[in-house]
């Protein structure tokens, strides 16, 4: 998992594009600095993509919570065992799905929805935790710069991305993006702690399960 504090300036995206076969990977940018990450997978599709052996997938009761008007969150602890061996977990992880339903504006437009889905390794569990337990506590952490404006990323071994940014009034912008869409919407510290709680039943799902593994 990537965790990064960036002060916003005037900061230009960096793009990154496969050029033909025989030319192999070229990068280029709108600014001279270039960051690229490898690509990655969680533990858990790892081990799922295991050829040649009959795996169980084990889900646990989903975690539902309400963050407030038209946005829902739902956490699923997955467990993945041997066909021969079914009580021995072998690994383990959480399905986070999160949708929203935006009204329409005029009375002919259809409303709108956007979810996002993806895993979460056992071990990012307690970071989601942290984060959204210290928005809770003390909110977004302050620039050293009087002007400049803080924004918080981070981005798990799936490639989910998640972007934090102070809004008035102690509340903060979340954005939580995938390829497939993205969902945009404010918390405050009590949905922030709806969060962290959310992960913190999970994990003690997923613990649970664990100790009593034959």
């Amino acid at each position: 998992m990537v965790l990064v504090v960036l002060v916003a300036g005037n900061l230009s995206p960096v793009w990154a594009q496969n050029a033909n076969a025989g030319s192999g990977l070229q990068l280029w940018t709108q600014s001279p600095q270039i960051l690229v990450v490898p690509p990655q997978i969680t533990d858990f599709e790892r081990y799922a993509s295991t050829v040649d052996q009959p795996l169980v997938h084990i889900a646990f009761p989903a975690i539902s919570v309400d963050l407030g008007p038209h946005v829902s969150l739902g956490l699923t602890p997955r467990g993945l065992t041997s066909f021969n061996a079914p009580g021995n977990l072998k690994a383990l992880a959480v399905e986070l799905q999160l949708s929203q339903s935006l009204p329409s504006t005029r009375g002919n437009q259809v409303s709108q929805s956007h979810s996002v889905s993806t895993l979460l390794d056992f071990d990012e569990l307690s970071t989601f935790k942290a984060l959204f337990n210290a928005l809770a506590v003390s909110g977004m952490p302050q620039p050293p710069f009087s002007e400049a404006k803080a924004v918080v990323r981070m981005m798990s071994k799936s490639g989910m991305h998640v972007e934090l940014t102070a809004e008035q009034g102690g509340r903060t912008r979340c954005v939580i993006t995938t390829d497939a869409d993205s969902v945009a919407f404010s918390i405050d510290a009590d949905s922030a702690r709806k969060w962290a709680d959310a992960f913190t039943e999970a994990r003690r799902v997923l613990d649970a399960a664990w100790d009593s593994r034959t």
